[in-house]
C-alpha cells in the first residue's frame, strides 16, 4: 500500500504503513511546511516500536543534505526516545533514526534539552562521527552540522570534560564548526583546567590542539575572569607554563566578547603592559602580549611610546625630546614591539616607514637597529604598488632575495599570524616564485625542519604549519621543480616524505590534506601514502575526491598488498577506491590482471557488496556490486585486448570499441 503524505495532525494506524520500504521514502520528502510534520514523527515512532521491523535491513541512501526542520514541543519527548536506538546493534537502520533524532534535537537548540539528553547525543556523535559505515558517518556529520547552520553561536552550559574532548575530536575532523559561546564562569574554569592539563600531559595526538580553538565568544564577566586568572598565574610561586598563558592571551585578543560599548577594556590592556615590562622569562607570553596590544588603541600607543622612550635621542612627533623610561627593556622585547607595530592592519596604523627608519639610524642597539630595518623593508614590501615587481623593489631599495627571505623568517619568529590572514605566506610564496633558484635550498631546509617540529604542540604561536602551507601552494604552481629540489637536497626524497607522513599524523584536517597533496606530488604510491589515503577517506572524500586517484607508479609489492585489506572494509567507499587502485596498477603492469580479477571476484561474492556507496563523480548513491562488475569488465577487456575475436564473445562490440578508444585516449579507463 502506498503511503500518502498527510499535511495535518492525524495519526496513521498500523494498517496505513508499509513497513517494508515506503516509510523510507518519507525521509527526504521536500515538505512545504517549516516544521517536521507531527504525523510523520508519529509514523516513524510506530515503525520503531513495531516488532516486525526488527528484521528489516534496508539502509537509507543519502544523496543530498538532509534538511532538518523545526519540531513541535509536544514531539520532543518522542524524538528523544529514538536516541536509544543507536545501540540497536541488530539493525543498522535504527541507528539512522537515532541520528535523525540527533539532527532534529540539535537543530531546535540544545538549550531546550536536559543535560542527560545532551550527554546521550554526544555519546552517539562520539561513535557515529567516526563510524566505518559510510551512511551512518555521513548522517552523523550532517546531523552535527544542523546544530549551527542557522545559529551564530551555540551556548555551552555545564558540559563535562568528556563532552569537550568529544567536541575537539569532531573539530579536528570537520571543515566547519559551531561558534561556542561561554556564558558561565564554571564552564570557563573547566576549560582552563583542561587546557592546563593538556599542556602538562600531552598524552595523545589530540592533546596538541588547544581547547580554546572551539570557543567563539564570551560574556564580559567570563572575559574579566580570564584576565584575573592571568594575573593570578603571574603572581603564583609555582612554575608558570609559558605556552598556556600565551594561548589564553591570543585567544582573548581575538574572541568576540559581549562588552558594553561605553566600557573600555582597560584592565586587560594594563595586564598586557605589565607582561611586556616584567615577564622576560616568558618569551611566548611577551610575544602574545605585544600581539594582543595591537587590538586596542591604548595598546598601540603604548607600543609606540615604549619604542621611543627606550631609544636615546629619538624625537617624538611633537618635535620635543622625552627622557626614556627608567625600566630597561631587553633588545628582544623591543624587537617584539617593533614587529607588533608593523603587523597592525593598515586601517589602524598611526605610523609610517619613517618611524622604523629613524629607529634604525638612532638606536644604540645593533639588534634593535637590524630589526627596525627589517620592519622598514617589510612595510615597504607590503605597501608597494601592484605594478612593481619584487625585482624592481629590490633594485630600488638596494637589497637582494636572501635579505628579503631573512626578513620573512624574522617576522615569522617575532609575530603571531592574525586569524584568517595569510599575509606572511602570500609574501613568501611570491618571493620564492621570483627567486626559486636562489632560495630553494634555504626553503627546503626550513620546510623539512618545520615538518619535524610537528611532533610538538600545534598552535599559532609555534606557527609550524606555515612552511607546509607555502610548500602546498608551490606544488599547485609547479610540482616538478619542488620535487626535484627535494630530491637533490641534503635530506633527499625518502626522508622528506617520511617527515610528511609523521606531520600528517599531527595536523588538523586541512593540514593533513596538505601533507597528502605534497606526498602525492612525488607520484609514487608507497605503503605510507596508501595508509594516509584510506585513513583520510572518512574526512576528505566528500570534499576533496580528487585526492583519491591512483598515482602513476607504485613502489613495490608491499605497497600493492597494503591495498588488499581495504577490499574487505565495512566502508563500501573504501572498497571501491581499493578496487579502482588495483585495476589501475594492473593496467600499468604492477600487478597481474589475473590476480586482480580473482580479488575482485571475491569482493563480488561478498554479500556486503550489495550495500550502497556514494559516487562522488555522479553525486548519487549506488550499489557497490555494479561498480565491481564494471571493474571486472575492464580487467576482462584488458586481458583480452589483443584477442578481439575472443573478446567479442564476452562483451558487445560497442563496449569493446569504446573501451579501446578509452585506453588510447587516456591510457587508463577512469
Amino acid at each position: 500500500m502506498t503511503v500518502v503524505p498527510h499535511f495535518n495532525d492525524c495519526i496513521p494506524t498500523p494498517k496505513m504503513l508499509n513497513l517494508t520500504g515506503k516509510l523510507f521514502e518519507q525521509w527526504n520528502w521536500n515538505w512545504p511546511t517549516e516544521k517536521f510534520p507531527h504525523h510523520r514523527i508519529v509514523s516513524i515512532n510506530m515503525y520503531l516500536n513495531s516488532v516486525q521491523t526488527r528484521k528489516i535491513e534496508q539502509v537509507i541512501p543519502f544523496d543530498g543534505l538532509i534538511v532538518y526542520k523545526d519540531i513541535e514541543v509536544k514531539d520532543r519527548p518522542m524524538i528523544e526516545n529514538w536516541l536509544s536506538y543507536y545501540d540497536d546493534n541488530d539493525n543498522e537502520c535504527h541507528c539512522q533514526f537515532a541520528l535523525l533524532a540527533v539532527g532534529l534535537l540539535l537543530r531546535n537548540g540544545q538549550e531546550n534539552l536536559s543535560l542527560s539528553v545532551m550527554e546521550k547525543i554526544f555519546k552517539i556523535l562520539e561513535k557515529a562521527f567516526f563510524h566505518p559505515v559510510d551512511d551512518i558517518r555521513y548522517q552523523a556529520r550532517t546531523a552535527f552540522q544542523s546544530w549551527y547552520d542557522n545559529n551564530a553561536y551555540v551556548t555551552c552550559e555545564k558540559w563535562s570534560s568528556w563532552m569537550w574532548r568529544v567536541l575537539r575530536s569532531v573539530w579536528l575532523h570537520s571543515l566547519s564548526f559551531p561558534k561556542i559561546h561561554i556564558k558561565f564562569i564554571d564552564d570557563i574554569n573547566l576549560l582552563l583546567e583542561l587546557e592546563a592539563n593538556r599542556l602538562r600531559l600531552l598524552a595523545g595526538d589530540d592533546e596538541q590542539f588547544s581547547f580554546f580553538c572551539l570557543i567563539g565568544s564570551y560574556t564580559q564577566e567570563v572575559h574579566n575572569h580570564m584576565v584575573t586568572h592571568i594575573q593570578t598565574q603571574l603572581k603564583s610561586d609555582s612554575i608558570v607554563n609559558d605556552e598556556y598563558l600565551a594561548t589564553i592571551i591570543v585567544h582573548l585578543a581575538e574572541v568576540e566578547t559581549e562588552i558594553n560599548s561605553e566600557l573600555q577594556n582597560e584592565h586587560f590592556v594594563e595586564v598586557l603592559k605589565t607582561i611586556v615590562y616584567e615577564q622576560r622569562l616568558l618569551p611566548f607570553t611577551q610575544r602574545a602580549a605585544c600581539f594582543a596590544l595591537t587590538f586596542h588603541e591604548q595598546g598601540r600607543i603604548f607600543l609606540e611610546d615604549t619604542i621611543r622612550f627606550s631609544q636615546q635621542n629619538v624625537r617624538l612627533d611633537s618635535g620635543s625630546t622625552r627622557k626614556p623610561e627608567e625600566i630597561q627593556l631587553s633588545d628582544n622585547v623591543l624587537s617584539l614591539c617593533l614587529w607588533a607595530l608593523v603587523d597592525i592592519p593598515v586601517e589602524y596604523r598611526s605610523i609610517d616607514e619613517s618611524f622604523f627608519k629613524s629607529i634604525e639610524k638612532l638606536s644604540s642597539s645593533l639588534t634593535v637597529s637590524q630589526h627596525a630595518r627589517a620592519c622598514y623593508i617589510w612595510m615597504l614590501w607590503q605597501d608597494k604598488k601592484p605594478h612593481e615587481s619584487i625585482t624592481d623593489m629590490e633594485h630600488r631599495l638596494s637589497i637582494n632575495a636572501d635579505f628579503l627571505y631573512t626578513v620573512i623568517k624574522t617576522k615569522r619568529k617575532c609575530t603571531i599570524e592574525r586569524e584568517d590572514h595569510r599575509d606572511w605566506c602570500t609574501q613568501t610564496i611570491d618571493l620564492l616564485r621570483n627567486h626559486w633558484n636562489d632560495l630553494v635550498d634555504r626553503f627546503i631546509d626550513d620546510c623539512y625542519n618545520s615538518l619535524l617540529s610537528f611532533t610538538k604542540t600545534m598552535n599559532r604561536i609555534n606557527r609550524d604549519a606555515d612552511f607546509l602551507y607555502v610548500a602546498y601552494e608551490l606544488i599547485e604552481i609547479g610540482a616538478e621543480s619542488f620535487c626535484e629540489a627535494v630530491r637533490t637536497s641534503v635530506y633527499g626524497e625518502e626522508a622528506f616524505k617520511a617527515s610528511l607522513s609523521r606531520a600528517w599524523k599531527k595536523g588538523t584536517q586541512q593540514q593533513r590534506r596538505w601533507c597528502i597533496e605534497l606526498y602525492s606530488a612525488f607520484e609514487v604510491a608507497t605503503v605510507d601514502w596508501i595508509h594516509m589515503i584510506f585513513t583520510e577517506f572518512f574526512d576528505l572524500y566528500q570534499n576533496y575526491d580528487e585526492i583519491f586517484t591512483p598515482l602513476e607508479k607504485i613502489e613495490n609489492r608491499n605497497a600493492i598488498e597494503s591495498i588488499f585489506p581495504y577490499l574487505k572494509s565495512v566502508s563500501m567507499g573504501k572498497r571501491n577506491i581499493a578496487a579502482t587502485f588495483l585495476v589501475h596498477y594492473a593496467i600499468i603492469n604492477s600487478i597481474s590482471c589475473l590476480e586482480v580479477y580473482s580479488l575482485l571476484e571475491d569482493v563480488l561474492q561478498d554479500p556486503m557488496s550489495n550495500k550502497l556507496f556514494y559516487d562522488q563523480k555522479e553525486e548519487r548513491s549506488k550499489p557497490l556490486i555494479g561498480q565491481i562488475q564494471r571493474l571486472l569488465l575492464m580487467i576482462t577487456c584488458l586481458r583480452q585486448i589483443f584477442k578481439r575475436e575472443t573478446l567479442a564473445v564476452l562483451v558487445p562490440e560497442k563496449i569493446i570499441t569504446d573501451f579501446c578508444e578509452c585506453l588510447e585516449a587516456s591510457h587508463y579507463p577512469f
